[in-house]
């Protein structure tokens, strides 16, 4: 049985990937090509995200995680080369996003997340059984 802390990742990450969606519709709804990468990105993490959450998928894990370092570390040159105005047009949406991401992946550093991902769970059912 997965943890909480795995459901819980899931959920969230779900809820950003939404939160993401309709922020893009709403700012470029007549633009089908940003609407297909949108897409695209939200299949892919949306992919990435199961195969952590219902397989317990490191690999999947890992391009999570250096996505989202990869995001932070754009978010901070931009805001260094262009200042303040690049925080305005990220919005609180993106803000929430970021924040989101993080805590989601956050979770599956927790001792019963890790325990799950390392199978640990199944080995001690065995041991008992």
């Amino acid at each position: 049985m997965r943890p909480k802390t795995i459901v819980y990742f899931e959920w969230v990450t779900f809820g950003t990937i939404l939160l993401g969606a309709l922020q893009q519709l709403s700012i470029a709804p007549d633009v089908p090509t940003w609407v297909i990468i949108t897409l695209t990105f939200n299949v892919l993490v949306a992919t990435l995200t199961l195969l952590v959450s219902h397989r317990r998928g490191k690999i999947a894990m890992w391009i999570l995680i250096a996505w989202f370092v990869l995001n932070i570390v754009n978010a901070v040159v931009l805001i260094i080369l262009l200042g303040s105005d690049v925080i305005m047009a990220l919005g609180r949406t993106r803000s929430l996003q970021g924040i989101g991401s993080g805590v989601a992946l956050g979770l599956l550093f927790t001792p019963s997340a890790r325990r799950w991902m390392n199978r640990e769970d199944e080995r001690l059912r065995e041991v008992f059984h």
